[in-house]
C-alpha cells in the first residue's frame, strides 16, 4: 500500500501496470484479514455498524479475490493502481483514527470525516471501471459458472450475478454516501 501511495507522489507511472504483480498478494492477504472487522463489530470491539462494514469487506474481497484474481489481463489496468491507492489512503486515515479512539487529534478527525468526500466516489469509480473491463472476460471464459446438468441440478451464471451485483451497488452507493455525510455532520458539529 505504501509503495502504491508513494508512487503517486514520486511520479512512477511505470509502476502502474505492475501494481497487481507487486502488491496483489499483500493486498489480498490484508483484505482477507479485513473479515476480522466484521467479527469486531459482532463482538462489540468497535462501534461501527454491521451492514456498512460487511458491505465494504465483502465488496472489496469480491472484486479482488473472485474477479480480479481470475482476470490477469485486467490486473495491468490503471484502475488497479487507483483502487489500491484509494483503499490504502483511506485505511491510512481510518486505522490511526480508531487507534486514537476518543483522543484522536483534531486534524485526524477532520481527515476521517472529510477525506471520504473525494475518496469514496473515486474508489467506487475505480472498482466499477475494473468491473466494466472484467465482465466480457468473465463471460467469455465462463469464470465461476456452474453448468447444468450436474448432480445438484443447480446452475449459476456469474456474469448475470455480476450484472445484478453492479446494478445493486449503483443503487446503494448514493444512500451509503449520504449516510457518511450524516455521520460527518454529527461528528463535525
Amino acid at each position: 500500500m505504501v509503495k502504491t501511495d508513494s508512487a503517486l507522489y514520486l511520479g512512477f507511472s511505470s509502476s502502474i501496470p505492475t501494481t497487481y504483480i507487486s502488491l496483489g498478494s499483500t493486498v489480498c492477504f490484508v483484505q482477507v484479514l479485513a473479515f476480522l472487522e466484521i467479527l469486531h463489530v459482532l463482538l462489540g470491539f468497535t462501534k461501527s455498524s454491521l451492514i456498512p462494514t460487511m458491505s465494504q469487506v465483502f465488496g472489496r474481497n469480491h472484486v479482488l479475490l473472485l474477479a480480479l484474481a481470475f482476470t490477469p489481463e485486467v490486473q495491468r489496468h490503471w484502475g488497479v493502481w487507483t483502487m489500491f491507492f484509494i483503499w490504502g489512503l483511506s485505511e491510512l486515515i481510518r486505522f490511526p483514527y480508531y487507534l486514537y479512539g476518543s483522543n484522536s487529534p483534531k486534524f485526524l478527525t477532520w481527515l476521517r470525516y472529510n477525506a471520504f468526500i473525494i475518496l469514496y466516489p473515486l474508489g467506487f469509480l475505480s472498482e466499477n471501471i475494473l468491473w466494466y473491463n472484467m465482465l466480457p472476460i468473465i463471460l467469455e471464459r465462463r469464470i465461476h459458472f456452474i453448468d447444468m446438468p450436474n448432480k445438484f441440478n443447480f446452475g449459476f451464471n456469474y456474469y448475470y450475478f455480476l450484472l445484478v451485483w453492479i446494478t445493486l451497488t449503483l443503487m446503494v452507493f448514493p444512500q451509503q454516501y449520504m449516510h457518511m455525510f450524516k455521520l460527518r455532520a454529527k461528528k463535525m458539529n
